[in-house]
């Protein structure tokens, strides 16, 4: 993906360089450089769609953004008679043999339309967006089943002396966050992690929202990666949901070979989960602070952090049981309601054919809150790794695996992924269905 962006910006200076002297072309002139790409008939649906006041247009791209095989076409609108500094984009995917616009978008730019470019590339459309010196916006999207959806996001900005850049991707929820010097490109911190999304437990997810996150990356192998054969050897799937007293959780374990015991110390099969419950203000990070021109990275724990273990038991008489306790080295102490809400830990397992699926739910007092930690219109954000410890030999304990949804260090909370609590009223990610206002509009003449 690392390759992809730096082409989308290569590309992008590339195109800019190749316009910077023009001013815009009006729509005749567009179409006729679209001529390779369509039939006529298709070329004149655009102009049919497009506003019907005087525009140019300052940037364009053709390539396939929707997944079907044909050529799609996406160009940026610079409307005469706005005042604002502002030009639109514009998105057309070739539906049933006609030219449709599936998205439209609204962008602010600096000094120049130029500054907002497309490029069309892997299947996926990238907008580029200056937001002021040195720091820049990469968006990507893609159409699928009458959804837009965004794929993933990536910004870089000046810090002092340090350039940050962060990627996230709400397809695979992989997330990318670092710091290199700006002269000489030496880099300072860097982290990698995948995101668990916390939805109401009541929420229906949309088509093009991810509801879950799957881990199968070497990467996020801590131990035993020499033993680790790939995704039916170990890999699983995570889903989450909260309500207004507990926490929610479904590991989906795919094991090709499941060991299971009745006692804590024995080797077996196990789900651990690591959370960093700190709170953060909003528009900080949790990994990292500046103190002048420093950057402070929080390597050491502190502060609330827990840790959760989940054993399946055998699926027959032995019931899953859990062993919850904090992390040693964090300087609180539960508190007398804390160490009751341990009580209310519950768990629940069963086989599957691929391997095993452990719920259980947390009750959010274990992390001293009386009630799910939701702000309105705020998405809250927790450090979170889920671990999976895969034993495929009961008598080799030193061959075990452990495949996480991060890089984790215990000792280092700048190592722990993400969970996020979305409000009732947001999704993580973005997507719109083109067909909800004639949806919308056809319930309501039918009386509903």
């Amino acid at each position: 993906m690392k390759r992809v962006l730096i082409s989308v910006l290569v590309f992008y200076f590339i195109s800019i360089s190749l316009s910077f002297s023009q001013s815009g072309m009006y729509l005749p002139e567009l179409e006729k450089k679209l001529q390779p790409y369509f039939a006529e008939d298709l070329i004149k649906d655009i102009g049919e769609q497009l506003p019907k006041t005087r525009y140019t247009i300052w940037g364009w791209d053709v390539g396939d953004f929707s997944g079907d095989g044909y050529f799609d076409v996406a160009f940026t609108v610079n409307v005469l008679a706005d005042k604002k500094r502002t030009v639109y984009v514009y998105f057309f995917v070739d539906i049933d043999g006609f030219l449709t616009k599936v998205g439209n978008f609204e962008y602010e730019y600096i000094d120049l339309p130029l500054e907002i470019g497309v490029v069309i590339k892997d299947n996926a459309c990238f907008i580029t967006k200056k937001r002021s010196q040195f720091n820049w916006l990469i968006e990507g999207f893609k159409f699928q089943n009458g959804c837009f959806i965004k794929l993933d996001e990536f910004t870089t900005e000046r810090v002092g002396n340090l350039t940050k850049e962060t990627y996230k991707n709400f397809e695979t929820m992989m997330n990318r966050y670092r710091f290199v010097k700006t002269s000489g490109g030496e880099e300072v911190f860097s982290v990698s992690y995948l995101t668990i999304p916390c939805y109401p437990r009541e929420k229906l997810i949309s088509f093009g929202y991810k509801p879950d996150v799957f881990s199968n990356y070497v990467d996020f192998v801590p131990v035993g990666a020499y033993h680790w054969k790939g995704d039916k050897d170990a890999s699983f799937r995570v889903r989450s949901a909260y309500d207004n007293e507990f926490l929610y959780m479904s590991i989906y374990v795919i094991d090709d070979n499941v060991i299971t015991s009745n006692c804590e110390g024995c080797v077996s099969d196990f789900v651990e989960l690591w959370f960093d419950a700190r709170p953060v203000p909003q528009n900080e990070s949790r990994f990292v602070s500046m103190k002048g021109k420093e950057l402070d990275v929080r390597k050491t724990i502190d502060s609330g952090v827990y840790r959760f273990a989940f054993y399946p038991g055998d699926f027959l008489e032995e019931k899953p049981f859990s062993e919850a306790s904090q992390k040693v080295g964090s300087t609180d102490n539960l508190a007398s309601f804390q160490r009751l809400a341990v009580g209310r830990i519950k768990s629940v397992s069963a086989p599957l054919d691929s391997g095993y699926v452990i719920k259980f739910k947390i009750p959010f007092q274990v992390f001293g809150f009386d009630s799910a930690p939701i702000k309105q219109n705020v998405i809250q954000e927790f450090g979170c790794t889920v671990v999976v410890h895969d034993a495929d030999h009961q008598y080799r304990p030193k061959e075990i695996t452990e495949i996480a949804t991060s890089a984790i260090e215990p000792s280092d909370p700048s190592t722990f992924g993400t969970i996020k609590f979305i409000p009732p009223d947001l999704w993580y990610g973005d997507a719109y269905n083109i067909y909800i206002d004639d949806i919308v509009k056809s319930l309501q003449e039918n009386g509903f």
